[in-house]
């Protein structure tokens, strides 16, 4: 039996090891080419909580294998270090759903949001809680044999413990059921959440194995390797699908263009480098994910819709020819957009400029159909300057 024990722990020990190295690789590979600034913080922030957690559980389960007798102190350090990481990576995880789903938040200036900071409240509760039981005994104490016993308070642990989850559920639930857009991204949040929920439920029944730190890496792999998938041809500030994306399209879409028309279009903004120069290069950004939410929106009610961020401030649409007309789409693009600006708050007016060019054959050349709608794209912003 004693043997077997020590073969228990050992290999307990080095799964949730071999779970740690993962999260590390992780953390590391997610770049800018991967998730936005504020993404890429907040998932390493998220695997730093859970390594932490991580580090706590292996150094209990060596202590129960060697018979090695911490002070009470120490004991407490390590549940307090368990504490931190538990609550930590809920509320990081909060965090990641919000600035996943959440337009306003792409921006690496979403720190200013009004009342965003007011949410780490819970963890701060639960990390004075667990101080302050040392001496008081309110949510835990350890006897002096080093036995771990629930304080009369411990239900405000479990509070601050769940808040962060039933939010985090809360936002991607709005999200799925009112945008269709980011639903996709909220369905995979969603799965994500199904891994460590499910691991938690065997951890409780089964406790020879790691099941809970195995199933938060697998989590976090599949969200992992969604983003970098998205991400493969889509734009990372805009959300969009890049450059290359739009190529493979528009010569897919030609094939049909003699049964299905439609237009091609170039958008571009107006004074982008004045709103770069008088506003800074962050809310330059932000000004370019507010167009991309527009065209986002834009494309839930246009057949045979596609936008792409073609490079700079430039993006590029096409939509069915059928029923619209340039000036309709252009006015009706226009009105989104000054929508998107209320509801993004974005602080400073932003004006766009487009040129189309009609596409109802597949001999065009894709090459020729672009350089049509680069034209009279030049045009308008010509005509718009010249009403200055």
């Amino acid at each position: 039996m004693q043997s077997y024990f020590i073969q228990y722990t050992i290999t307990y020990c080095a799964t949730t090891v071999l779970c740690a190295f993962l999260m590390i690789y992780m953390a590391v590979k997610m770049d800018r080419d991967v998730g936005n600034f504020i993404e890429i913080r907040i998932f390493r922030n998220m695997i730093a909580m859970e390594l932490m957690v991580i580090f706590v559980e292996t150094i209990w389960r060596l202590l129960f294998l060697t018979g090695f007798q911490f002070d009470q102190y120490a004991y407490w350090f390590l549940n307090y270090l368990d504490m931190i990481g538990s609550i930590g990576a809920l509320y990081y995880l909060m965090r990641f759903v919000e600035v996943r789903l959440n337009p306003a938040f792409k921006h690496d200036n979403y720190k200013q949001k009004r009342g965003s900071q007011a949410l780490v409240i819970p963890w701060l509760v639960g990390i004075a809680v667990n101080i302050f039981s040392y001496w008081t005994h309110w949510t835990y104490y350890i006897t002096p044999d080093s036995l771990y016993h629930r304080g009369p308070y411990y239900f405000i642990q479990v509070l601050c413990c769940y808040f962060y989850p039933i939010i985090t559920i809360g936002m991607i639930s709005y999200w799925a059921i009112h945008d269709r857009v980011r639903r996709k991204h909220s369905m995979q949040l969603l799965i994500f959440l199904l891994f460590p929920f499910i691991g938690g439920l065997f951890q409780v029944f089964i406790s020879i194995a790691p099941f809970s730190v195995m199933s938060t890496m697998l989590g976090l792999f599949y969200l992992f390797s969604s983003i970098q998938s998205d991400r493969i041809n889509t734009d990372a500030l805009t959300g969009l699908n890049n450059r290359n994306r739009s190529r493979d399209y528009l010569e897919s879409r030609l094939k049909n263009a003699d049964n299905r028309p439609f237009y091609l279009a170039i958008c571009d903004v107006n004074e982008f480098k004045k709103i770069n120069d008088t506003y800074g290069h962050v809310n330059g950004d932000h000004a370019l994910i507010a167009i991309a939410n527009t065209f986002k929106e834009f494309g839930s009610t246009h057949h045979g819709f596609f936008a792409s961020r073609y490079g700079g401030d430039e993006f590029l649409m096409a939509v069915d020819a059928q029923n619209v007309t340039p000036t309709l789409l252009r006015n009706t693009f226009n009105e989104a957009l000054a929508e998107q600006i209320i509801k993004e708050d974005l602080g400073f007016d932003l004006t766009v400029c487009f040129g189309f060019a009609y596409c109802n054959t597949a001999q065009a050349p894709l090459m020729d159909l672009i350089s049509k709608a680069d034209q009279a794209l030049y045009e308008d912003k010509k005509r718009k300057k010249g009403k200055k």
